[in-house]
Formats: C-alpha cells, structure tokens, sequence
C-alpha cells in the first residue's frame, strides 16, 4: 500500500497541470500486478537511467521516493519497473508474489 501511494503522490505532485492517472491490479494464481500509469511529463531519460543501472548522474533528479518504491517491492518478495507511458507519461509496474496464508506479509 505504501509503494502504491508513494507512486500516486508522485504522479499528482511531480507533473505540471491536470494529469490522469490509471491503476491496474490483475492477479494471477502466484502473483499480483500493479501498474500505475499516467499521462503526465514521464521519467526524465536520466531518471530511468539512474533507476536501471543504479548509477546517479551529476544533475539526476532527486529519486529517494521511488528507490523506496524499490525497496519496498523487493522486501516483499517482488519485482518493480519504471518505464515511459506510450505516448506520454510515466508508469511503474509492480509484480508482487501472492500467498495464501492472509497473516504472511
């Protein structure tokens, strides 16, 4: 829950002017995904860049919130991407283990 609001106040706060926002959850027998999309200014090329190869630039923008996104997928069990949203915008793209035990977090 909080990667997912984490990514939604990125997306209401990080772009300039109305910007929609879509949320997806498919679940299959094993896994939960999430996608949030929107169609807002995207990841700027250094982001993604910094995102992917854990390497910073000098004039990278800040991204503690989203590498805290990663964190928290990751503790999880799970697997996140950060990707441009066709044919603009942002989306991440949450892929998070399901287990039938409801007391397991």
């Amino acid at each position: 829950a909080r990667a997912v609001e984490n990514l939604l106040h990125n997306a209401a706060c990080h772009n300039p002017g109305p910007v929609q926002v879509q949320l997806s959850a498919v679940r299959t027998e094993k896994t939960l995904r999430i996608t949030i999309a929107d169609d807002g200014a995207g990841y700027p090329p250094a982001v993604l860049h910094a995102l992917q190869t854990c390497e910073a630039g000098e004039n990278t923008p800040h991204i503690l919130g989203l590498h805290v996104v990663e964190q928290i997928i990751r503790a999880h069990g799970g697997t996140v991407a950060f990707a441009r949203n066709a044919p603009r915008g942002a989306k991440a793209v949450l892929v998070l283990p399901v287990t039938e035990d409801p007391d397991a977090r």
